[in-house]
């Protein structure tokens, strides 16, 4: 099973503590390897009494009783490493002396030539030391112009539709103008008949909605999977469903004056 020794700042980066201070220790479960995961739920319980084993230099550890459970995160490599995630005062370090050291080190990217100077660097100390760069992903300009305008475009197609459902809901309620005037000489309520408008607008538009997330979001998963992505944002449609809903609110907020000019009595009036 791992153990892994570092600071709080140091951690962070692999996992996802709630708090750390000097003392702590955590149990790190969703390691890539689901031998690390079965290992820990076996012999890292709280309490249990390990084996540090050091080129046959055997050290005894016990994982404290206040050791606490948390998830892993994607490590700056990529991975997800699981196990005893333990800080400095907690492990005496001279038993660890044929562990694996890890140092991280972030960089300047103004600085022309970092890298070189830090590999520069590694090799005067130890010329075995393997250096291994990485890059956080950065947003394209042109990358973000497209999800602009998309978005844009949706907004926009959002509009036309729902105007073309206030122009709908409006002759539909002059078609029913006598039925309206009935319906309220009759005692109907009219908040009843403003919550049919609404629903009339929110039906269809909803199913839409449904639908239309339900595909993006199948499409969106299997393009990425066909690249060996993972998905990093499953909320990524909320904006335009808050489009959809505005459209829902507008549609409806817009045809209550008409309604209500229509449910007056002299709607009972005839040729």
């Amino acid at each position: 099973m791992p153990l892994t020794v570092g600071s709080c700042g140091t951690l962070r980066e692999l996992a996802k503590l709630p708090s750390c201070k000097d003392g702590d220790v955590f149990r790190v479960t969703g390691s890539d390897f689901t031998d690390d995961d079965e290992t820990l739920a076996r012999d890292g319980k709280p309490g249990a009494r390990l084996v540090i084993d050091d080129l046959g230099t055997k050290a005894h550890w016990t994982v404290p009783e206040d050791a606490r459970t948390v998830p892993s995160r994607r490590a700056p490599n990529g991975n997800h490493l699981g196990g005893i995630f333990a800080t400095p005062s907690t492990v005496d370090v001279r038993d660890l002396t044929n562990g694996m050291v890890s140092t991280q080190i972030q960089l300047d990217p103004d600085v022309p030539d970092a890298a070189e100077y830090v590999r520069n660097t590694a090799y005067r100390l130890d010329p075995t030391m393997n250096v291994s760069a990485f890059r956080s992903v950065a947003f394209n300009d042109e990358y973000e112009a497209i999800r602009r305008g998309l978005f844009s475009a949706a907004a926009l197609t959002m509009t036309l539709i729902a105007a073309s459902l206030l122009v709908s809901q409006i002759e539909q309620l002059r078609d029913r103008r006598r039925l309206l005037s009935i319906l309220v000489a009759y005692g109907t309520r009219r908040s009843t008949l403003a919550w049919s408008v609404l629903w009339q607008t929110a039906i269809p538009v909803a199913l839409g909605m449904v639908v239309a997330v339900g595909g993006g979001l199948a499409l969106g998963t299997l393009m990425l999977r066909m690249v060996g992505d993972p998905v990093t944002d499953w909320l990524a449609f909320l904006p335009l469903a808050g489009v959809g809903l505005a459209a829902i609110a507008a549609v409806t907020l817009l045809s209550l004056p008409p309604l209500y000019r229509l449910m007056r009595p002299e709607g009972l009036r005839t040729e």
